[in-house]
């Protein structure tokens, strides 16, 4: 598994999507691709974590992996990861 964490970041953040070259991904189609996406609270609650864990085996491994975090309807950051 290719494994991320991005964070801390506030408890208001939340991730949207993860975009490859080739392809936007909702949570939903992420889970059914059999990524792995968690968030873990601090303890005082006032940020969080999250792990996003990949397949090796899946097309997007290796062509780079961006991560949308939204932070209410705000603002946008936008994490790019390259092998």
């Amino acid at each position: 598994m290719f494994k991320a964490l991005i964070g801390p970041v506030g408890f208001d953040v939340t991730l949207k999507n993860i975009i490859s070259p080739s392809e936007v991904l909702s949570l939903a189609d992420c889970i059914a691709r059999g990524f792995k996406v968690f968030d873990q609270m601090s303890p005082n609650g006032c940020s969080k974590v999250y792990t996003v864990e990949v397949p090796f085996t899946d097309r997007v491994v290796g062509q780079g992996v961006s991560l949308t975090l939204n932070v209410g309807n705000e603002m946008h950051f936008l994490f790019n990861f390259v092998s």
